[in-house]
């Protein structure tokens, strides 16, 4: 039997404090086949759950500007270009 569900899981920083960046950056995700997730059958206490540690990934520089070359294309989409713009305004600082 093939799997071709996943669960994704982005970590963004919301506060200017936390982590040393900025606003609402992007700090990594991470991948998890549906298949891996147990299943629950029934009310469960969370402290009875078992934790898992995952490591984030986070694209490189490479793949951002590759990303934001396709982006720029799109000209007449203006949630991109308004993205973009927000994009390059934190860059700057």
């Amino acid at each position: 039997m093939k799997y071709s569900g996943y669960l994704r899981i982005a970590v963004y920083d919301q506060h200017h404090d936390y982590f040393g960046f900025g606003k609402d950056d992007f700090l990594g995700e991470v991948y998890v086949l549906l298949k891996d997730v147990p299943a629950s059958h029934g009310p469960k206490n969370i402290r009875d759950c078992q934790q898992s540690i995952l490591a984030l990934t986070k694209p490189t520089s490479e793949q951002i500007q590759g990303l934001n070359s396709l982006l720029n294309h799109r000209t007449w989409d203006k949630y991109v270009q308004r993205f973009l713009k927000n994009e390059a305004e934190k860059s700057r600082g």
